[in-house]
């Protein structure tokens, strides 16, 4: 596990898709909190509220794995965290966290007399949930509208960090529609799952939408050959370099 950059945000991460600490191995949440101090110096001298969306090129590569314990381990740390589950085609986060699906985000989207949806996390003082709610038939026009700037701007009163757990960038264009109202992005990147091909283009459309990516959280890169982290991580630079925003 070696920290390259503190802008960068990145982590080495080998669970096996653990939720939270109590089954985590030492080796995951050292990752995990490495990931943690990533973010925050990304964000230097300021003490407002940070939007953080965790997205992936493509299906099964852990985003929302990564996107529970990064949660888990900000609230760890004092800080009072919001986990949305902001993927509303296929969500995952009410199954892994054994929580209602909904009221959620979705219900909260569609109708402002909804109420709920919110839920506090027992095993984790200062950590909420907020769940994705009933699959509506328009993710992105949801995810793009006014009322989820609205939502996130009441949120940010009473968190410190909002962590979104986001679709794929290269499946479906949701994670870009909510993107204007990030403070930035973590790709999670998994080696056997994704390829540089496929890296590659969810960085361009990532780009072309002017999105601040914080960098990789790398799952399985210890049993890959040495190097893997230099390879992809690669791609960061080249993704400022074409123009991204930082």
């Amino acid at each position: 596990m070696k920290n390259r950059s503190k802008s960068s945000a990145s982590a080495v991460s080998s669970d096996k898709g653990l939720i939270f600490t109590d089954e985590l191995s030492f080796a995951a949440l050292e990752a995990y909190k490495l990931l943690r101090t990533n973010i925050m110096f990304s964000f230097p001298g300021d003490e407002s509220c940070r939007v953080v969306g965790i997205s992936s090129s493509v299906r099964g590569e852990g985003k929302s794995t990564t996107a529970c314990n990064l949660a888990y381990v900000l609230s760890q740390a004092g800080k009072k965290t919001l986990l949305i589950d902001g993927d509303l085609r296929l969500p995952s986060v009410f199954t892994k966290l054994s929580i209602k699906q909904s009221p959620g985000l979705s219900n909260l989207l569609v109708s402002k007399s909804a109420a709920g949806g919110i839920i506090s996390c027992k095993s984790a003082p200062g950590l909420d949930i907020l769940p994705s709610g009933d699959c509506p038939p328009n993710p992105s026009e949801l995810l793009s509208s006014d009322r989820m700037g609205q939502l996130l701007d009441a949120f940010k009163s009473s968190y410190e960090y909002i962590v979104v757990d986001l679709p794929p960038i290269s499946d479906v264009t949701d994670a870009l529609a909510i993107s204007k109202f990030l403070d930035g992005i973590v790709m999670v990147v998994r080696n056997g799952v994704v390829d540089k091909s496929e890296l590659a283009d969810a960085l361009r459309q990532l780009r072309l939408c002017s999105v601040r990516l914080l960098g990789f959280a790398f799952r399985d890169a210890a049993e890959s050959k040495k190097g893997y982290g230099k390879k992809y991580g690669k791609y960061y630079k080249d993704y400022y370099s074409a123009g991204g925003k930082k």
